[in-house]
């Protein structure tokens, strides 16, 4: 496994600088918390809840980012189409952190060759999953028809709603 496991991190890595570089350019600031120690075959960790890889901040608001590199998208046995799956504890993790502030999951499907060619995206609460089990792993599969193309627009759609609530709150309060 530790060989599997290092060469997984490797090519995860160079997603994951991907996504943060696609961020920054469009004026997110990024915090990489995958930059943690990793340990006993798992990301980075804090009080056993498995962090995402990535925070980012913009205009005062913050939202944490896990990104999965995939070959491609797999046909579902269950469901006849497209769909990605992740491990149940990363899952648990991203659901577990949503309560701290917004989880997203950004899946980079860069071919064999790992040369990036489509990101997708969906907030973790949004997907509806399926649980299963691949050999000895827990796992959670998901249509990668509930997630979005591109990611970026998803994002500071977000964002742009986070921003008129307060908005909408102070002209409502000044009418009063």
């Amino acid at each position: 496994m530790g060989g599997n496991f290092d060469a997984s991190l490797a090519r995860g890595r160079v997603i994951e600088d991907w996504v943060a570089d696609e961020l920054r350019r469009d004026g997110w600031s990024i915090i990489r918390l995958a930059d943690q120690p990793v340990g006993h075959g798992h990301g980075p960790q804090l009080d056993g809840l498995n962090l995402p890889d990535l925070q980012a901040m913009k205009h005062g608001h913050t939202i944490a980012v896990e990104v999965k590199g995939k070959t491609r998208a797999d046909l579902g046995r269950l469901t006849k189409e497209p769909e990605h799956g992740i491990d149940q504890r990363s899952w648990d993790s991203c659901l577990d952190y949503e309560r701290f502030m917004p989880t997203f999951l950004v899946v980079v499907e860069a071919g064999p060759g790992w040369d990036l060619r489509a990101a997708y995206i969906a907030r973790i609460t949004t997907l509806g999953v399926r649980h299963s089990v691949n050999g000895h792993k827990s796992m959670v599969y998901f249509p990668r028809s509930q997630m979005q193309r591109p990611f970026l627009p998803v994002l500071n759609r977000h964002l742009s709603q986070k921003l008129q609530k307060p908005a909408r709150q102070r002209r409502e309060a000044s009418l009063w």
